[in-house]
């Protein structure tokens, strides 16, 4: 039987998981794109030569995808969520959790 920690715990790690995987999609989705549309922005060639120009290297660019797909979605919900019951104290459970149901 599982505790509720174990629960927690694989939730979490499934959520962690899908993250960087979508993180991970995205990311190279973009580079694809990015490649392609580059040329248009900066006719002459690199970007490291361009005055102004902000450079990322793979690392800090994983780190911001994996930000805004994986961990500002669960911040989101999670408010969402927190203001919602929080809204509706009084209801039922039942009908609380189908609110919460229809919100996610």
């Amino acid at each position: 039987m599982q505790t509720a920690w174990h629960q927690a715990f694989r939730v979490w790690f499934g959520i962690t998981v899908a993250g960087v995987v979508s993180s991970a999609i995205v990311l190279f989705a973009m580079e694809i794109h990015c490649r392609k549309i580059r040329p248009l922005f900066f006719p002459h060639g690199g970007l490291r030569d361009t005055p102004g120009v902000i450079f990322l290297n793979l690392r800090q660019r994983t780190l911001i995808t994996f930000g805004l797909t994986g961990i500002l979605p669960m911040i989101l919900i999670g408010t969402l969520c927190y203001y919602q019951i929080k809204s509706t104290q009084n209801y039922p459970p039942e009908q609380l959790l189908q609110n919460l149901f229809y919100l996610i």
